[in-house]
């Protein structure tokens, strides 16, 4: 009552426009204030139960609106309109008046005009009317004629002060329209509270009874594992007792194949040079049962092969579900790829003496180095370049993943360990480490591995300390387009110039390149340039080294 009789007082001054424009801000707070509130209640009903970060079911959609239903027929009265707001006032103006849901454009403008207070509902109502579309479907609106007389104030000055007098006038119906809008906010308010609680309560329903089945479901599955692991443990010990009677029986056959030979060599030799129908018969003889031998070692071999097949697929099984102590059992078995990976280094890289022979080109190194102890061989294999060292004085130690490997080495009484070399070099101490050799091991690993290699070597590496990598060289067509490829564990080949880089730019310094390996015996006789060209790329060094320095 204060602010209408200060109305009264001072209606000379009033703005009308400005008291609109009050009107509208303070129904529009009214109405934030509500959604804030309504939000606020819905995340504390969400954050107070503790069934988890488990979604809940999908809720039944159902339909909610606090503005009235509209209904399309072919009279009206302005007051079926003006009961609703914003965005679907126009809308219903456009389905009620035009018959037709509303364009993109004229949507956009009118429902700029309404929000911005430029139009009211009657402006827009008595435009869509009047419009030439208005009036072709001619839809009857009661109380709308008189809405035409606002056309009168857009005209300059005039309109303005008509506009002024009839705010004036209505000024007291104003203000009791802004009560009646406060207080059908505060019930539509409470409305969607009461909607929002109710549906609260019901997700909070079912979000505790979907973390009932969950965790019922989750005791099940773990239920299932154990008993899963149960019987790939059962299945484990049987293969293993399985494999271990085929290995028996095939030392078991080479025995028997060792004497049967033997046996046969002394009683031919026991013939008399006379007696060669005899012989002839214990030749053939001999040629059948040697036949029959080799049949039966091949199918022992096959059967093996199938145990280790089974064996590996079982094991990979295994590891998804069983317990600790079944992965311990898996972990102490070499895998299939141990022993594919060893025959292909037994069948390509060459015997142990001939390995160890090349790998002397390299003590001089350390001598010019004057490394005698504290040395490490990344992929150390079966374990040539660490006996020679031991057999030359000097105390190193290897890493590789292959277990047979391993084993290997520790059989020729060398330092081995079964480790990953990243994992390795980063639990050691800097500055720890005289030297690192890695004979083709970069071609094995990424190149974001390898990076990380050098950059770990390097940390771990002191002052002074020596980096040794030999790869094959791609600089050698032969190499570079076959026998690379020989291994199939190998990714990519890496060039003499693409390795430099990498060290130097991870600060490596003093980097020495060696050429090893060249194919001597096959290069063209000559002395011209094509043909020394031809050598070079075709018969050139097979492997090269990098030695690099840390300052």
């Amino acid at each position: 009552m204060s602010e209408l009789s200060k109305s009264e007082t001072t209606r000379e001054a009033l703005d009308l426009p400005e008291l609109m424009e009050r009107i509208r801000v303070r129904a529009e707070e009214r109405r934030a204030n509500s959604v804030v509130n309504t939000a606020a209640i819905l995340a504390r009903v969400l954050a107070g139960n503790g069934a988890g970060p488990i979604m809940p079911a999908p809720v039944a959609a159902t339909d909610f609106s606090l503005q009235p239903r509209f209904e399309t027929r072919d009279n009206y009265r302005v007051e079926d309109f003006l009961c609703f707001n914003d965005h679907i006032f126009v809308r219903n103006a456009y389905r009620g008046i035009l018959q037709r849901e509303p364009d993109d454009t004229g949507f956009a403008q009118y429902l700029e005009a309404l929000r911005s207070g430029r139009l009211n509902k009657l402006d827009i109502l008595a435009r869509l009317r009047y419009s030439p579309e208005g009036r072709a479907r001619n839809v009857f609106v009661a109380g709308l004629k008189g809405a035409q007389w606002r056309r009168l104030y857009r005209v300059p000055v005039l309109g303005y002060l008509l506009e002024l007098s009839v705010g004036l006038i209505r000024l007291p119906k104003l203000l009791a329209s802004v009560r009646q809008l406060e207080a059908h906010t505060a019930a539509q308010d409470e409305r969607l509270a009461a909607y929002i609680n109710e549906k609260a309560h019901s997700l909070a329903q079912q979000i505790t009874e979907m973390a009932q089945n969950v965790t019922a479901q989750l005791a099940e599955t773990r239920e299932s594992e154990q008993r899963i692991a149960q019987l790939n443990q059962q299945q484990l010990k049987a293969l293993f007792r399985e494999q271990r009677e085929l290995t028996e029986d095939q030392n078991r056959l080479k025995t028997e194949i060792t004497h049967f030979r033997n046996d046969t060599e002394n009683k031919f030799k026991a013939h008399t040079l006379a007696d060669e129908i005899q012989l002839e018969k214990h030749q053939e003889l001999q040629e059948f049962v040697a036949k029959q031998i080799v049949e039966k070692l091949q199918r022992t071999r096959a059967e093996l092969v199938l145990q280790e097949q089974r064996f590996a697929g079982l094991s990979v099984a295994n590891q998804a579900v069983s317990s600790g102590a079944a992965r311990d059992t898996v972990a102490d078995t070499p895998s299939a790829m141990d022993l594919l990976y060893v025959a292909l280094e037994d069948q390509f890289r060459g015997t142990r003496d001939h390995i160890q022979e090349a790998l002397r080109v390299y003590l001089p190194i350390l001598q010019k180095a004057n490394v005698t102890s504290e040395i490490l061989d990344v992929g150390c294999g079966r374990g040539e370049w660490l006996e020679l060292l031991k057999a030359e004085g000097y105390k190193a130690y290897g890493i590789d993943v292959n277990r047979i490997s391993v084993g290997q080495c520790r059989e020729s009484d060398v330092d081995a360990q079964e480790a990953d070399a990243l994992a390795h070099l980063r639990s050691l101490a800097n500055d720890s480490l005289n030297c690192i050799t890695a004979f083709h091991f970069v071609e094995h690993v990424s190149l974001e591995e390898l990076v990380s290699f050098v950059d770990q070597a390097l940390r771990v590496l002191r002052p002074g300390a020596i980096l040794i990598l030999e790869t094959p060289n791609p600089e050698n067509l032969i190499v570079g387009s076959c026998n690379f490829y020989f291994d199939p564990t190998h990714r990519n080949p890496l060039p003499p110039l693409t390795m430099k880089c990498i060290l130097e730019s991870r600060g490596f310094d003093r980097l020495e390149e060696l050429e090893l390996h060249p194919m001597l015996e096959e290069r063209l006789k000559g002395s011209d340039e094509i043909t020394q060209r031809f050598n070079a790329l075709f018969y050139g060094a097979m492997d090269y080294a990098i030695v690099a320095h840390k300052i």
